[in-house]
């Protein structure tokens, strides 16, 4: 799908993983799944309050 090898996509995602930009949520060697957190956490009830802001 986006014509990249499956080392180079792989190296990609070890690196955003180890930046804290993906989080791997399987636990398994193979067939992984990753959340992009900072996404998830824009639809999360733990908003912060005006107050908390300033």
């Amino acid at each position: 799908m986006t014509g990249t090898t499956h080392a180079a996509a792989n190296t990609l995602v070890h690196r955003m993983e180890a930046l804290g930009i993906l989080e791997e949520i399987t636990g398994y060697a193979r067939n992984r799944r990753f959340r992009y957190s900072p996404y998830v956490r824009l639809f999360s009830d733990d908003m912060p309050t005006s107050k908390e802001q300033d």
